[in-house]
């Protein structure tokens, strides 16, 4: 059976080192030295609490600091001393060194605890990749492993674009079959329409046009339905022509006291 061991590790913020303390502890010379001595100090301190121990009854020199950390006696000593003003450490009554911030920053695990927790995130990692399609190993040619999101945005985008050019297909087919007539060109109609004009008024659709023409050139007016308007006007003409017919007019039989 594999041995469990336990260890100990530090858990830095993102901006550990955007803090006040860490930023002029590094603005000094040498600062970025005083720096790494800090976080060798952190590390040693861990499986003791926060205290700088050699064991449970010997604790850690300056010159014992320095040899563990690979820096200078004078180096570490000055660190220390940094250390101890800015409040990133304090020393007991024994003399002992304690790291002041160790309290936030240590975490605990084990040998196993450690092999679940990397199965677990290997796991999840392999269910977040997507699923690989269209490999040719004949050919060696790169999976098609695009994720799904922006596939699908692919195909919306693909399908406005078709619908979009059938848009643009219709209305360019629309505006073929419309045609100018009359003598400023600005009767608009389809070729139905003008069949349904020559059908309804087969003797007068051709003044009918010149008529609409001539009276939107002067007065500037538009209309959304030129078809509708020459049928409009039409049918109040016959109208009156009708009224007209039926007692407007004199016909020699009216009596002494008639009137118009």
């Amino acid at each position: 059976m594999a041995e469990n061991r336990k260890y100990y590790f530090l858990k830095l913020k993102e901006d550990f080192f955007e803090q006040d303390t860490i930023v002029l502890l590094e603005s000094l010379k040498d600062g970025i030295l005083y720096s790494n001595i800090l976080m060798k100090m952190y590390l040693k301190s861990l499986q003791f609490n926060g205290f700088l121990k050699v064991n449970e009854h010997l604790s850690l020199t300056t010159e014992m600091i320095a040899t563990l950390t690979r820096h200078e006696v004078g180096t570490v000593e000055r660190a220390v001393k940094i250390f101890l003003e800015l409040g990133l450490a304090e020393t007991t009554e024994t003399g002992t060194i304690y790291m002041s911030q160790i309290e936030t920053l240590v975490g605990k695990s084990s040998t196993e605890g450690e092999r679940k927790k990397l199965s677990r995130l290997r796991k999840e990692r392999e269910k977040s990749i997507p699923l690989q399609i269209g490999l040719s190993d004949a050919e060696g040619q790169k999976a098609d492993i695009c994720p799904p999101e922006y596939r699908d945005k692919s195909i919306e985008n693909r399908d406005y674009i078709r619908e979009s050019e059938r848009e643009k297909d219709t209305h360019a087919h629309t505006r073929q079959e419309i045609n100018l007539y009359g003598r400023y060109e600005n009767v608009s109609l389809m070729d139905k329409e003008l069949e349904i004009l020559k059908s309804d008024f087969p003797a007068d659709y051709q003044s009918m046009i010149e008529h609409l023409s001539e009276y939107m050139a002067y007065s500037g007016k538009t209309y959304k339905n030129h078809l509708a308007i020459m049928e409009c006007w039409k049918k109040e003409d016959m109208k009156k022509e009708q009224a007209k017919g039926n007692g407007y007019s004199y016909n020699g039989s009216f009596k002494e006291g008639d009137s118009l």
